[in-house]
């Protein structure tokens, strides 16, 4: 499926046959290299037997390349032992026993089979703008490459990409480049993606649990912000396509890992398994994203877009048709929270940004061209729910990658100037750090309607639990909040400290709660479960009753929890 970048070219057919296959891969992949709690050789033969044709091992800041070794502790003891080609490797090191890491060339020796499996050398470049995480995927790069730590998000953005660029040139080697989990920590808005030239992937769906793909009552989803960012781009500022990946972002191999593989992956349509062909073919559309829905034709002509799903037996499909027409309303209202107090998000916009033109059932679909359509892209979701979800009330689904529409070839409104993406400094505010709450106001809040939540547990930033937090510190909250009564969960929710002075954080629910879904005998509860790492600051000492605020189409409700956080 190749994009349209000049009026009236003619969009081909994506579809198995003639040169071409499908051929599935996961961009992003840890082990023990770095943040992951497998050896590289066991996670390599996961993917190889799990029917993947590609696989790129993305650690933190490092390019496996010289053996190394690591603490046998390291490497849970629940996983099945290897078969003897692939036995770990042990000696006694200073302290403890250790097991060696074989580096990347020893895998492709070991793994690489011309047609049938490609290993590729990656890595997560882990850069950072003050609190803001900003993480690009180099895919198929020679060396490691240091995280540019930029002045700005943007800056930094476009540092690390053009870092990987100019490797490729002076390697002579294809190198691609994606922006990894946007809503990790909330970090990359609607206005980043929007903005930069050199940025064409980025992961619409990441299989790690922290990475927030559905958004929140505060905060986008990267699927909302995918679609601000392609009708800025189509219709105000020129620039070229941005396509999406879905990707594991595996770290846990072991049963009831919270980042297990196989959540998420793409298909690319190639004439071969090699880098060149992959990624070539990836920068000209020919592949979708998925999390479970496998297609099985994709054609594209100069009036429409057709979608034609590979059936499961006993699973039923919607196909929706999604995109945007020119002369959408441009007004960025900046993000607030529901007291009103501004926040580290996407702009608030237009709903008919991303609009459903056509939901239709069935196995396929067709959608014909509006003169006015900027773009369409597909999304296919089964009846069957996700194998392994990694959020709440997730289905196995397909994204198609977006074309160009007849209105799309140039911009009609290059006047406009694109809105301003947040300051990091809000992304510690009061989403991320208790503030000061005046006792009127306090007492104001806590006297709303009451519905049921719970603080199940209180941490550190290690999962540990302590009887006293330190006021410069950090502390977790995790639970549930939910109203029987709506039978919703409310869209977003404050954590209030009531004490001898009164503070107040808010944040969005959308952690997996199925036990409070089973208790409540209501689905949506699925959605109820938080958990926030919130920074105290400047918490006066003492001992605080916690509540929970939340906030639903403009109602109120609290809840006490019952629970205290004594700090020092």
């Amino acid at each position: 499926m190749h994009p349209c970048r000049s009026a009236g070219t003619a969009i081909a057919g994506v579809r198995r046959g003639g040169d071409a296959r499908w051929y599935r891969g996961n961009l992003h992949t840890h082990t023990l290299w770095s943040d992951g709690n497998e050896l590289p050789e066991a996670v390599v033969d996961w993917y190889r037997n799990n029917g993947y044709h590609f696989l790129a091992i993305t650690e933190h800041d490092l390019a496996p390349g010289d053996e190394g070794w690591v603490a046998a502790s390291r490497r849970p003891a629940t996983m099945a032992g290897l078969d003897g080609s692939l036995a770990p490797e042990r000696r006694d090191g200073e302290h403890v026993e250790e097991l060696r890491l074989k580096p990347l060339h020893e895998l492709q020796t070991t793994f690489d089979a011309p047609g049938r499996f490609l290993l590729l050398p990656g890595e997560e470049i882990s850069d950072a703008v003050g609190p803001v995480s900003v993480h690009v995927n180099a895919v198929n790069l020679a060396t490691t490459i240091q995280p540019a730590r930029a002045a700005s998000v943007d800056a930094t953005i476009a540092a690390d990409f053009a870092a990987i660029a100019a490797q490729g040139k002076t390697e002579g080697r294809d190198i691609l480049a994606q922006l990894n989990h946007p809503n990790f920590t909330y970090s990359i808005t609607a206005e980043h993606l929007m903005r930069l030239p050199g940025v064409a992937f980025f992961e619409v769906y990441n299989g790690h649990p922290l990475s927030n793909n559905p958004g929140d009552g505060l905060r986008a989803s990267t699927e909302s912000a995918w679609d601000v960012a392609l009708a800025w781009r189509l219709d105000v500022l020129g620039l070229p396509m941005l396509y999406a990946t879905a990707t594991d972002d595996s770290h846990h191999y072991q049963p009831g890992g919270d980042a297990s593989p196989g959540r998420g992956w793409i298909e690319v349509l190639s004439p071969a398994l090699s880098p060149d062909a992959l990624f070539d073919a990836m920068r000209e559309g020919r592949f979708y994203a998925s999390t479970g829905v496998r297609l099985k034709r994709i054609v594209a002509t100069a009036d429409r877009m057709e979608v034609e799903v590979e059936p499961e037996a006993g699973t039923q499909y919607t196909i929706e048709f999604i995109g945007t027409r020119r002369g959408f309303d441009a007004t960025a209202t900046p993000p607030a929270s529901a007291t009103s107090r501004s926040i580290y998000a996407s702009h608030r916009y237009d709903p008919k940004i991303g609009s459903v033109f056509s939901r239709q059932q069935g196995t396929s679909a067709i959608h014909r061209f509006d003169d006015d359509d900027l773009y369409v892209r597909a999304r296919i979701t089964a009846t069957r729910t996700h194998h392994d979800p990694s959020q709440p009330l997730q289905f196995a689904q397909a994204w198609v990658q977006p074309i160009v529409g007849p209105a799309g070839h140039a911009p009609s409104r290059r006047d406009l100037a694109p809105p301003t993406p947040p300051p990091p400094a809000l992304h510690r505010g009061i989403t991320r750090r208790f503030q000061a709450l005046d006792k009127d106001e306090a007492t104001r809040r806590l006297s709303r309607p009451r519905i049921p939540c719970s603080v199940d547990t209180l941490s550190d930033a290690h999962g540990i639990s302590w009887p006293v937090y330190p006021s410069r510190g950090s502390a977790a909250f995790s639970g549930w909040i939910a109203d029987p009564g709506t039978g919703r969960v409310p869209g977003s929710f404050a954590i209030v400290l009531e004490g001898a002075r009164h503070y107040m954080v808010e944040d969005g629910p959308g952690r997996r709660r199925v036990d409070v879904a089973n208790h409540f005998g209501n689905p949506a509860f699925e959605a109820a479960g938080f958990h926030a790492s919130l920074e105290l600051a400047d918490v006066a000492a003492g001992e605080y009753r916690i509540w929970l605020l939340g906030f639903d189409r403009g109602n109120a409700t609290v809840c006490d929890s019952g629970k205290t956080l004594q700090v020092e």
